[in-house]
């Protein structure tokens, strides 16, 4: 355990941060009857900053076993929400029927921008959508950890490294690792998993690519008081926050600096 603590990185802020893609996520429950086309009508609102729309749709063919017959349906066809898109697609604002989602992909900007919009365009989804409740808050961030080669062990830049019996061979062509960890004093999940992307090694640059990606999240029934919902948000970012730097080590961090 002392030389897990010593390795581990010292929490600080990354100039060069290797976030490929972040979100903040709210699940809701709508009333039945509403349509999710009305939010097509936020068109003009967001022509400005989010010009492309696209709609998130569904087909889908339910299969029925009639005394051991296969028998199929007509397709079902619907829209389940809107995605606007700035015009280098880097911001996604998703409207949908279960809930909304921000969206920025790399290059990331920081935090209290992310959450700026979000609390613009969720003030939006609510006055269109009227939520009864709020269900579920997740703060999502992927991260792409590109590692110089070679190296002795993955040790040198992860906390959590694949372990191999050393009576088999060590070279390592592919690897996942998924785990949910839970604190119960705040009732926070965390989904984190960590995997060697495929085709990652690089020739060229002789490096590979460890995808490090940390959902968290908590679920209930929350209040719709907009304070109640920022608050968990900064709760599921500190939680973030920690996870990331508990699971890397300082040599890692400071490929990033």
């Amino acid at each position: 355990m002392q030389g897990y603590l010593q390795k581990m990185a010292k929490k600080r802020h990354l100039k060069n941060a290797p976030i490929i893609e972040a979100l903040l996520d709210i699940r809701v429950k709508l009333a039945k009857s509403f349509r999710v086309e009305k939010f097509e009508t936020l068109k003009s609102d967001l022509s400005d900053s989010y010009p492309i729309t696209e709609r998130q749709e569904f087909l889908r063919q339910h299969h029925l076993d009639i005394k051991g017959k296969p028998q199929f349906s007509p397709l079902e066809e619907g829209i389940t929400g809107y995605f606007y898109k700035t015009k280098d697609k880097k911001e996604i604002a998703q409207f949908r029927r279960d809930g909304f989602t921000f969206n920025r992909l790399h290059p990331y900007t920081e935090w209290d921008d992310l959450i700026a919009k979000t609390k613009n365009l969720w003030s939006l989804y609510k006055k269109i959508a009227n939520p009864e409740a709020v269900t579920r808050l997740a703060v999502r961030y992927i991260n792409n950890l590109k590692l110089p080669l070679p190296f002795g062990d993955f040790s040198e830049y992860l906390c959590v490294p694949p372990n191999i019996p050393e009576e088999l061979p060590q070279a390592v062509n592919n690897f996942l690792n998924r785990i949910t960890i839970y604190d119960s004093t705040q009732d926070i999940a965390a989904n984190i998993t960590q995997s060697l992307e495929r085709g990652a090694q690089s020739s060229k640059n002789n490096n590979i690519i460890i995808i490090l990606d940390i959902d968290v999240y908590r679920q209930g029934d929350f209040s719709m008081d907009n304070q109640e919902i920022w608050e968990n948000f900064e709760k599921l970012r500190k939680m973030k926050n920690d996870i990331f730097f508990k699971y890397i080590t300082e040599k890692t961090v400071r490929l990033f600096e």
